[in-house]
């Protein structure tokens, strides 16, 4: 069997919706055509390949760094000298994988999975037959179906079951098509395969949420949280990793005639695909509570102090519920009125809308004993109350009242969108400048600026160091923990830093109807890689747009 002497380089994408892929070595051998990973490379944009050159495009961040170990891979290929059939069979199975998962992935947090389930594999050599490794020579479908068996005695959780089993099948698919061992041939697929558990997705109920929004934390470390938290859910649900490590250089600031709009601009961590999230008002609120207010000159340091007293997030969601029906009105009134004469002496008085509705049911009430003592029929009795005057003033005033509810919460709520937009605008102003000053800071203080100096573009943060990954590990632990705590504080259930997806899809729906919101722009606004992730939140939805559902949110919850 000789080795290849013509290896290609392909792009190949997990699903076809996708817009982002792996390269593969290719080449022929036996009539089959093999693929080999390419270690050190992160998932390519499909637009950024050359297919025909079998380069990365420029334009791509480190592309001719890529391109050069792209060279090097191929050219390892052909060099590379053909292991004899008995070597082969001495090739041991756990160090074998350790090497190849080492080699061949960049992410920590994808080396930690498979690496586990290969500790858990060696568990069950060691326990059943005393052995620390193996050779892939010994495998075999007998041994197989004993770790399954290992697993289910064990009472492993079914997810974990899933992602041991699925490990181990893929290794063994890679040994096979890299060192071309025929007798592992099908094994793979005679390995029992759990299905994994569906996870019920945590949804935080309106009620909740609005709950979560409305009430300021006294302790300063949670009240971060919160806010942090509320972005996450502004901005289409932002994946915790993307919102710990969205830097001031993310933020694209627009104006045409006078319409301000801020965006964030960067690569997902965890995808690679493209994040293009408008910043709503309330978003815009929360980023100005974390400005670092010795920066800023006094004269906006002022204003936007004075912006943030009057829209805070805890008072914009009451701000048109204190116009209600028990809401006073100072008004003049006719003191001649026989039922307002009992109770007012002097004008203007001040009354509610409750207030009149009960003067009214009371002197109905007196008045059906009048008539009922006078022996009056039904009808009469109709007629003499809708047709007395003091009955008539009283249901006049009630009208005028609410009337007047009605013009003062719109007004208050007019001039709350222009001040919001006002800030909005400052806000975008201030930020022109703050990130020319400083466009690596990071927007909340979640993870420090000087543990990343060393990543200038936001590809490398989905490969960072060890120890930037376990720094990244460890914040999302403490955020979670806080809000844990901040939901005993509310007294509502337990949420996760993930909860800020789940319901802003959930609340999205809520509130403008599932028949209106299109699954395609929830996809976008939400980064999915896949419709079916979106599909598990909404069927057959259609609406106006991925900007108009984030708007659409902020305008809703705060009282629009």
């Amino acid at each position: 069997m000789s080795h290849p002497n013509k290896v290609s380089v392909i792009f190949k994408k997990k699903d076809k919706e996708d817009t982002t892929g792996y390269l593969r070595l290719s080449y022929r051998q036996d009539n089959k055509t093999k693929l080999i990973s390419i270690k050190m490379l992160p998932a390519i944009p499909e637009n950024y390949w050359n297919a025909k050159k079998e380069r990365i495009k420029s334009g791509f961040n480190n592309y001719q760094e890529l391109n050069q170990i792209i060279e090097k891979s191929k050219l390892d290929f052909l060099n590379q000298k053909e292991q004899k059939p008995d070597e082969k069979n001495k090739i041991k199975f756990i160090d074998y994988s350790i090497n190849k998962i080492d080699k061949q992935y960049v992410k920590i947090s994808t080396k930690k999975k498979f690496l586990s389930s290969l500790r858990f594999f060696q568990r069950f050599l060691k326990e059943t037959i005393s052995m620390e490794d193996i050779p892939i020579s010994e495998l075999n479908q007998n041994l197989f179906q004993n770790f399954y068996n290992y697993i289910i005695q064990n009472k492993i959780k079914a997810n974990s079951t899933s992602q041991y089993i699925s490990t181990i099948k893929m290794l063994l698919l890679k040994i096979e098509k890299i060192e071309d061992l025929d007798f592992l041939s099908g094994l793979s697929r005679k390995i029992p395969s759990p299905k994994k558990e569906e996870r019920k997705k945590r949804v935080i109920t309106i009620e909740d949420f609005k709950k979560i929004l409305s009430t300021k934390i006294e302790d300063s470390t949670l009240e971060q949280t919160r806010l942090i938290f509320l972005f996450s859910s502004f901005t289409n649900g932002m994946r915790y990793s993307d919102v710990a490590t969205v830097r001031l250089k993310n933020l694209v600031i627009s104006n045409s005639n006078d319409k301000y709009e801020i965006r964030i601009k960067k690569l997902q961590k965890k995808t690679l695909s493209k994040i293009n999230n408008l910043i709503n008002y309330q978003g815009m609120m929360i980023i100005a509570h974390f400005l670092k207010k010795d920066l800023l000159a006094p004269d906006d340091k002022i204003k936007v102090e004075n912006y943030l007293k009057i829209l805070s997030l805890y008072n914009i969601e009451s701000s048109k519920e204190r116009y209600n029906d028990n809401t006073k009105i100072s008004i003049n009134v006719k003191l001649d009125n026989e039922i307002l004469t009992r109770h007012f002496h002097q004008n203007p008085i001040s009354i509610s809308l409750n207030e009149v509705e009960i003067l009214k049911n009371n002197y109905i009430k007196n008045k059906l004993m009048e008539y009922n003592q006078q022996k009056l029929d039904d009808i009469s009795i109709d007629v003499a109350i809708s047709e007395n005057e003091h009955w008539i003033y009283l249901d006049n005033l009630a009208k005028y009242i609410q009337k007047e509810i009605e013009k003062e919460r719109t007004n208050k709520f007019n001039q709350l969108q222009t001040m919001q937009l006002d800030f909005y605008k400052l806000l975008c102003k201030i930020l022109t400048i703050y990130k020319l000053k400083n466009p690596n800071d990071f927007i909340f203080p979640l993870i420090k600026e000087e543990d990343f100096s060393d990543i200038s573009e936001d590809i490398g943060f989905a490969n960072p160091s060890k120890e930037q990954f376990n720094k990244l590990k460890n914040s999302i632990v403490k955020y979670n923990k806080n809000l844990n705590r901040i939901a005993k504080i509310l007294e509502i259930p337990n949420f996760t830093s993930h909860s800020a997806r789940s319901s802003y899809a959930s609340l999205i729906i809520a509130l403008k109807g599932s028949e209106n919101v299109n699954p395609y722009d929830l996809m976008r606004t939400m980064g999915h890689s896949q419709i079916k992730q979106t599909i598990d939140y909404v069927n057959e939805l259609n609406t106006d747009g991925a900007d108009e559902l984030t708007k659409l949110l902020s305008d809703r919850l705060s009282g629009g």
